[in-house]
């Protein structure tokens, strides 16, 4: 018995950069504008994303694309655990490779029926951790069969988004992320919008599953994450430029939210060395 295949494959302008892994409740990535592409896989629990000038929720048995150079920011459920696979890559093949998998700039949510299997692929991604020839060939053909799956079992998902309500909860969230370092009350964001405090919250309910008061409150925190994480700034100064004017009502919130203090979330998730001469002050 003889099998032959004469298939000249055409070669694909794309190219891999890197993949991923995350499995926490409280992940959080943005807002940033990359320089290459991206796939999000969820695999468990629930996301929020806003790509651009849409905002939308995203749940396990979903993949999201990112284009690169367009604003972006996720985050996963508080109050669930979610993991999330990512892929990047870049080429000038990427549009239509995309394209083929239900996801465009304007569309880019995806249900998939094997997530599973990829899944799978990014796990031998992740195993792939030698710098090597045979290492670059073995990613770029995990990163086709990626893509090949997905091509065949995605099918573009219904963002069931009214574009003028999406609009507004766009506009909110900007404008939260634009006042970080003031004392934000609910009302000056409805205020900003020229909408009821009621329907700001009816639409946090509906695109952030949150109200908008705890949304500000984990946007100011998870902010304070990243400074203590990243600067030397004393815990005072970080509450200050997250708003607080009171450092115990922030070191209290932080405490609630977080599960920790300021002060043990700076020694649990950077560098002693580093950080020393901040931590001697009360939180």
């Amino acid at each position: 018995m003889k099998r032959t295949l004469e298939h000249p494959a055409q070669p694909l302008r794309i190219a891999f950069v890197g993949a991923g892994r995350e499995h926490d409740a409280k992940a959080r990535y943005g807002p940033i504008i990359r320089n290459h592409d991206a796939i999000h896989l969820i695999t468990e629990g629930r996301a929020h994303y806003r790509i651009g000038e849409l905002s939308f929720p995203v749940h396990a048995g979903q993949c999201v694309y990112l284009p690169a150079d367009t604003p972006l920011l996720y985050y996963s459920d508080a109050d669930d655990i979610c993991t999330t696979d990512w892929v990047n890559f870049r080429g000038d093949d990427v549009p239509r490779i995309t394209e083929h998998c239900g996801l465009t700039t304007t569309r880019p949510l995806a249900d998939v029926s094997s997530p599973d299997t990829l899944h799978d692929i990014v796990t031998r991604m992740l195993d792939c951790s030698e710098r090597s020839l045979s290492t670059n060939l073995r990613l770029v053909g995990l990163m086709d069969d990626f893509l090949g799956t997905l091509v065949e079992t995605s099918s573009t998902a219904e963002l069931n988004v009214d574009p003028k309500a999406n609009a507004y909860i766009t506009q909110a969230v900007q404008y939260i992320q634009d006042h970080m370092g003031e004392p934000l009350r609910v009302s000056d964001v409805a205020d900003a919008l020229f909408i009821s405090r009621a329907y700001l919250y009816t639409l946090f309910q509906d695109f952030q599953h949150t109200t908008p008061q705890l949304f500000i409150t984990k946007a100011k925190l998870y902010q304070a994450c990243e400074l203590l994480r990243t600067t030397r700034e004393p815990i005072r100064q970080i509450a200050e430029d997250c708003g607080y004017r009171n450092v115990t009502a922030f070191s209290k919130a932080f405490r609630r939210i977080i599960a920790m203090s300021p002060r043990e979330y700076r020694q649990h998730f950077t560098d002693p060395d580093h950080m020393a001469e901040s931590w001697d002050e009360k939180d």
